[in-house]
């Protein structure tokens, strides 16, 4: 029997300035373009920090016994349980910017565009999501969920607004 717990700081970097650019090159059957064609920086978004620290919990508890059969045979039987405590998770909350993100125009259903004519006047890319199978509420974290009046037309997580209602799985 056995009892693990352990405290591990984390900490991540994801996009700055000073980041290593991602080159981009032509690639055909006579081989790869020597020059790049393109070449990006991870960019860091407006309000948020590229640098993430997180203080995990780890918790492990298990028992185990061990059996000789004989000289060529050990048998190493066990039960092991774990639970992890994580900020990353614990009380998270999709950040503002993302849901204002959801709730913008969806720049696809401009005139012009392939799949405008599919598009209904003012959608937003939320909703094109949603046409497409993916429900954006599964993927929203807010601190406190408003669920829909029986009145309403759209369902409303927090400020996320989908219309029409989005019926999960």
């Amino acid at each position: 029997m056995g009892v693990k717990h352990k405290w591990v700081n984390l900490t991540a970097q994801d996009g700055s300035a000073t980041n290593n650019p991602i080159f981009f090159y032509d690639v055909s059957a006579a081989g790869t373009a020597p020059n790049p064609w393109k070449a990006t920086f991870a960019a860091v978004t407006a309000g948020s920090s590229p640098v993430v620290k997180s203080s995990d919990r780890q918790l492990g508890v298990y028992f185990q016994d061990d059996w000789a059969m004989n000289d060529k045979l050990t048998l190493n039987l066990g039960v092991r349980w774990d639970i992890e405590w994580n900020p990353s998770y614990l009380n998270f909350v999709t950040p503002q910017f993302v849901l204002n993100g959801l709730n913008t125009p969806d720049p696809g259903c401009a005139p012009g565009k392939p799949y405008a004519s599919a598009c209904a006047p003012g959608q937003t890319y939320g909703q094109s999501l949603a046409k497409g199978g993916v429900n954006p509420a599964d993927y929203v974290a807010m601190a406190t969920i408003d669920p829909p009046t029986p009145a309403s037309s759209s369902r409303a997580w927090g400020s996320l607004t989908i219309s029409p209602p989005i019926r999960g799985t």
